[in-house]
């Protein structure tokens, strides 16, 4: 459509004044899509002020728990939204996909309206805004022009409070005894006469209590029943709202009612906001890919679905549910032979594809030619331009619903199943527990020095903390035989040092499951004490 081209033209940057342009772009060019390209800006990701934070050997339920709890504290500032839509024609040599991508400043507006007040609040980290705002950050369009949202529990509870059908009041009418009451009802009600008399159309209400302001209106429904009271929405003003006696007639009175539905209509629309735009992104099912995505996932989850659930388990079924095909780039360009090279920051790896031919740039994104990295929507285009280079390499689809999480053992397995090691070729992982407080990891690495001399091909350890005093002790080794040898000689370390009250160890198991019935590559554990 011209309009929306028109104001969508030579910027993809998306607030309150274009959102209805480039939600109804959006919309209509989403089915055509072949996958969605997702990046978000946060107002924050380190844990808050007596909170744990996240540690090297932290189970995936810990990890979730602790980035759940990030999530659920700080707040979105822009959303990046990516479709790649294969190329015409699609020819040797020419572009496999066009991207069009879309930068949505996000903010959550209040909703004031009496019966349905909403509100939220959420941190700020000062080092996540100063990051940000060394990458040109408009926190002044963030915060006055912000493309509003909520999750699907309070939309429903504002659609309810705002369309739904006015609720009967079943509760019986008040006596009023006191006689300065009285007095108040009486001398309103003394002008409600006269205004009646002069055939006038609308007379204020006194700011009153909830009790006088419900007997003022049982007595005008009484004496004046062609009187109506409404109450009107002053937003941004105090008190926000005032209540007027109407003297209209029927026709009027519907045209009032009508109004004031489609103003709230509108309202909820306002406030409902981006979540139009996730519910559309849900409902059609289409590839999702993020890079290094798990808090991306965390906070759209959490602002624009339904407050995070209690358990990993449950949210891997809310995610997959919603996005039943979820691509981790991060995971696709890490692990022992990593096919982009070593640097796998999103930055760098757009460096690394920046000739690549197999995406190009609609017109209108053209903008993000030149690096623009740290801006949602330019780093939603360069995770799906590499999320693209897996397409085009591969034979078969890459490996789906595998989430990265940073400086962890383990990956998030989103689809049903357990989740797997990051490297699960021949290691030993033991829990060290009951650490003797003060001991650093660069001691225990000297400790564990004479036993690893003494097997010959063993690679090393590495030593994950997951708590302040316990920690995973990583065994890696180059055969089986070694393995079984470095294992033996660890059983016999962590042995004298639990006599020597230095530490105590034991097999750790993400599984849970007896050792006995642990195998290889599943289990976590290559042996027991």
């Amino acid at each position: 459509n011209s309009n929306v081209a028109q104001v969508l033209s030579g910027s993809m940057n998306v607030d309150v004044e274009n959102f209805d342009a480039a939600a109804i772009d959006l919309l209509e060019r989403l089915p055509s899509a072949d996958y969605v390209a997702v990046d978000l800006e946060m107002t924050g990701i380190h844990a808050p002020a007596g909170s744990p934070g996240v540690l090297d050997g932290d189970s995936p339920e810990a990890r979730y728990e602790k980035c759940a709890r990030i999530a659920a504290h700080y707040g979105m500032i822009q959303v990046g939204v990516a479709l790649f839509t294969k190329a015409p024609g699609d020819t040797v040599g020419s572009a496999r996909w066009v991207a069009r991508a879309y930068n949505f400043y996000v903010f959550p507006w209040p909703c004031e309206h009496s019966g349905a007040f909403h509100s939220v609040s959420f941190a700020i980290d000062s080092s996540a805004i100063n990051f940000n705002r060394g990458h040109a950050m408009d926190f002044g369009r963030w915060m006055s022009k912000g493309v509003s949202y909520t999750d699907g529990p309070t939309e429903d509870r504002l659609k309810e409070a705002l369309l739904g059908q006015p609720k009967r009041d079943t509760n019986e009418r008040v006596t009023v005894n006191r006689p300065a009451d009285k007095r108040v009802i009486d001398q309103f009600m003394t002008e409600v006469a006269a205004f009646d008399a002069r055939k006038e159309k609308e007379l204020k209400v006194p700011m009153l209590n909830k009790f006088l302001i419900r007997a003022i209106r049982e007595s005008v429904q009484d004496k004046y029943p062609h009187l109506t009271i409404d109450k009107r929405d002053l937003p941004g003003q105090q008190p926000p709202f005032e209540r007027v006696v109407l003297n209209v007639s029927e026709v009027e009175k519907e045209e009032v009612v009508q109004a004031g539905k489609e103003k709230n209509r509108k309202l909820l629309e306002r406030i409902v906001g981006f979540r139009k735009v996730w519910t559309a992104l849900a409902q059609q099912k289409k590839p999702l890919v993020v890079h290094n995505g798990l808090y991306d996932l965390l906070f759209l989850y959490h602002w624009l679905e339904a407050p995070l659930p209690r358990t990993l388990v449950e949210f891997k079924e809310g995610i997959h549910k919603l996005f039943p095909v979820i691509y981790d780039t991060k995971t696709l360009v890490s692990g022992p032979d990593p096919p982009l090279g070593n640097d796998t920051w999103l930055e760098a790896l757009g460096k690394r594809l920046g000739s690549s031919t197999l995406c190009e740039l609609d017109q209108d994104s053209i903008r993000y030619a030149q690096s623009a990295a740290h801006e949602a929507g330019y780093d939603a285009w360069m995770t799906g331009k590499v999320f693209s280079f897996f397409l085009a390499q591969a034979d078969q689809p890459p490996s789906a619903n595998l989430l990265f999480m940073i400086r962890n053992l383990w990956m998030l397995n989103l689809a049903p199943g357990k989740d797997p090691l990051v490297e699960p070729a021949p290691h030993a992982i033991f829990q060290l527990d009951s650490i003797e407080a003060g001991i650093q990891i660069q001691q225990l690495r000297m400790m564990l020095r004479p036993v690893l001399d003494m097997v010959p091909n063993a690679a090393g350890v590495d030593i994950k903390w997951t708590g302040d005093r316990a920690a995973l002790l990583v065994v890696k080794s180059k055969d089986a035989a070694a393995d079984e040898a470095l294992r033996l000689k660890l059983v016999q370390w962590i042995q004298d040092h639990e006599v020597r009250g230095l530490l105590r160890g034991r097999s750790a198991s993400h599984s849970g499951e007896p050792a006995a019935k642990r195998h290889r590559p599943d289990s976590v554990v290559a042996g027991k004490l």
